[in-house]
């Protein structure tokens, strides 16, 4: 857990299988579904996702690592949490203080 909200956590995760939907089905399995999943969230959550204005699915890959098809080197891809996460991790860390 990387921040407990009043109604929801931040969390980090990290996929062994790479299966579909993985992280998202473990998520509901354990009675905590990712904000905004239209497809795993229960109606508590879904009322949550709309009570702190959230739009979209809250998951974000922030780094995949995958051979080179030839080389067979690992090449490993990073990207920045979407503006509009951020913005949101913000406001609810705002409303905590």
């Amino acid at each position: 857990m990387l921040k407990q909200f009043d109604d929801c956590a931040w969390i980090e995760a990290q996929p062994v299988t790479g299966r579909t939907h993985q992280i998202r089905v473990h998520c509901k399995y354990v009675g905590c579904p990712i904000l905004g999943d239209d497809k795993y969230q229960d109606s508590e959550s879904e009322q949550i996702a709309k009570k702190i204005g959230l739009k979209r699915l809250f998951l974000h890959a922030a780094q995949i690592t995958i051979p080179h098809p030839i080389e067979r080197k690992d090449m490993t891809f990073s990207a920045d949490l979407d503006s509009r996460l951020k913005a949101l991790l913000s406001r609810l860390s705002a409303k905590d203080n």
